[in-house]
């Protein structure tokens, strides 16, 4: 099952998937919906949507979030369009999510 938002708990390991619906920013437009993963420490881990229409889905697999660093950690959502000097960005959210052990 999918969830329509992102999750708060992840387990590193664990195959993550989900949904969100931007009406306001429409692949059609030219945006692309990103999220980054922000630990206290260590690497940032950037994840990049699918989208069709005005919906966009995640689907991480084991092997894509088995190195992350447990704890606690940021998970930022913003959306993009164009590139280099024409670049929009537009943050669309910041949630806490706390990162569980791999099994």
């Amino acid at each position: 099952m999918r969830d329509m938002k992102a999750p708060t708990t992840l387990r590193a390991g664990d195959s993550l998937a989900w949904d969100i619906s931007l009406p306001a920013y429409p692949v059609s437009a030219g945006w692309s919906l990103k999220y980054r993963l922000l630990f206290p420490s260590g690497a940032a881990v950037d994840i990049t949507a699918t989208g069709v229409v005005d919906l966009y889905s995640v689907a991480l697999t084991a092997a894509n979030t088995a190195g992350w660093t447990t704890g606690a950690a940021t998970l930022l959502a913003y959306v993009e369009k164009g590139s280099g000097p024409s670049l929009e960005r537009i943050t669309l959210s910041q949630q806490s999510v706390t990162i569980l052990p791999d099994l």
